[in-house]
């Protein structure tokens, strides 16, 4: 190996660096090798994987040695070792020669990770509070055109829909669905992959897993499923542990009303979980959504992509996710349909908080209503902040991207017939803070 230092920099796996969970076993690799000097190119790489870092040399590497390659492309060099194994983390690495023909040392290592490519991978059972049978609307059986309301479809319109769909009223509250399981010895390492449907947070002993938000992404739920993927190896207590998992309305069952609005119905709020953990003594275990998970109704009584969400704090059960939570008066939980798209690993990047803003002014139009500016539009939510909160009172959160002339937001010239709002009914504690859990809103007035 040459003693000359390695340039390479922002070595990617499929455009992302060091990923963990990917749906592809012929992955591709980039790499920069910025020279010096003007004109400068690489002439030469040679790329390495293997199943652990201790393998990453030339003569050990045991599952892929490209050997030296005559080539100046650093970008989607696709993988040609031994067949890639789900649920597995591989190591790379890469040396280059330049233009001049001299060799470089190879780059520290990079890794990635596999998920769950194949069908029979998955142990895990679809779970929800929803009934195990429920009918299904074919999303291509209804349109915008159906709705004789405008943007929402009216009773005329339910009327036109087979019996089954023009007397079914979906339930609008959120599940909180909990498993608690225990570690038997140390862990070498422990992967989480879950879809919840519409929307879903994960826990793990009363701690979010994961900075995402608004997930699961929009699909035709029929053709494909994204699911996520979380590291947990560092999560993890020695002993009793807790997996919480809240769920909501997406675009995969909205209120009746919006099934026109890409948004048909499929199914109840239910979720996907298999947790594999590896313990250092090589021994393998799974936790798994099944009908062992315990269930209870969450303190939201609407969660719409569209409306918003109520929430009611006076029913938070504090802990519900942690350990020593008491679910004894939770009932089983469901086994519910399988959607019938094709689990796939998300293969771009989720929905994250990128910014956070201060309201740049505020008015009160009508007594107890107050107006803040946001100055700018935006794709986000509030943080509602009550110094001292009065039992059973409800504060209202309004969107809208206008205003009226007499200071009121114009929620209806913005959002349609869409609530786009929050109901927040106060426990009357001190210092209470309220941000919606699931939903999103386009505003920049709020009220």
């Amino acid at each position: 190996m040459s003693n000359t230092a390695n340039t390479t920099r922002n070595l990617l796996v499929e455009y992302t660096q060091n990923p963990i969970s990917l749906d592809t076993k012929t992955p591709r690799f980039f790499w920069e090798c910025p020279l010096r000097g003007r004109g400068r190119k690489q002439s030469a790489y040679r790329l390495l994987v293997a199943s652990s870092k201790e393998l990453l040399n030339p003569d050990q590497a045991d599952c892929w040695d490209s050997g030296k390659v005559e080539s100046s492309k650093s970008s989607h060099v696709e993988y040609a070792g031994t067949e890639l194994c789900s649920n597995r983390d591989y190591y790379w690495t890469v040396q280059i020669w330049c233009d001049q023909g001299e060799a470089q040392g190879y780059c520290d290592s990079q890794s990635f990770g596999t998920a769950l490519f194949e069908k029979k991978d998955w142990k895990a059972k679809w779970i929800g509070m929803g009934a195990s049978e429920e009918p299904k609307l074919d999303p291509y059986s209804i349109s915008q055109q159906d709705a004789s309301a405008g943007l929402q479809l009216s009773d005329d319109d339910f009327k036109k829909m087979q019996p089954e769909f023009k007397d079914f009223n979906p339930e609008l509250r959120s599940p909180q669905l909990r498993k608690s399981f225990s570690l038997s010895e140390p862990i070498k390492r422990a992967r989480v992959y879950v879809c919840g449907l519409g929307l879903f947070q994960l826990s793990l002993n009363g701690h979010k897993v994961g900075d995402e938000v608004i997930s699961t992404p929009r699909t035709d739920f029929d053709k494909r499923v994204y699911y996520f993927t979380y590291d947990l190896t560092e999560k993890l207590n020695a002993g009793d542990n807790t997996l919480g998992i809240l769920l909501g309305g997406g675009w995969y069952n909205a209120q009746k009303k919006f099934w026109h609005w890409q948004a048909p119905w499929f199914g109840s709020p239910c979720t996907l979980l298999q947790l594999e953990i590896e313990y250092q003594s090589g021994k393998t275990e799974k936790v798994i959504s099944d009908e062992t998970w315990r269930g209870d109704w969450s303190p939201i009584s609407l969660s719409c992509i569209y409306d918003g969400e109520d929430y009611d704090a006076q029913l938070e059960q504090a802990g519900w996710d942690a350990p020593e939570f008491d679910d004894s008066q939770w009932q089983k939980v469901n086994l519910v349909q399988t959607p019938e798209g094709k689990l796939t690993a998300i293969d771009h990047q989720a929905n994250k908080v990128m910014d956070r803003w201060q309201p740049i002014s505020m008015s009160e139009p009508e007594p107890g209503v107050y107006v803040f500016d946001m100055g700018k539009v935006m794709t986000g939510w509030t943080q509602l902040r009550i110094p001292r909160g009065v039992k059973g009172k409800t504060v209202t959160l309004k969107y809208s991207e206008l205003l009226f002339d007499n200071g009121m937001i114009a929620q209806r010239r913005s959002c349609g017939k869409a609530r786009q709002a929050e109901f927040y009914t106060m426990k009357g504690t001190e210092n209470e803070v309220y941000e919606p859990h699931l939903p999103i809103t386009v505003f920049a007035m709020l009220n």
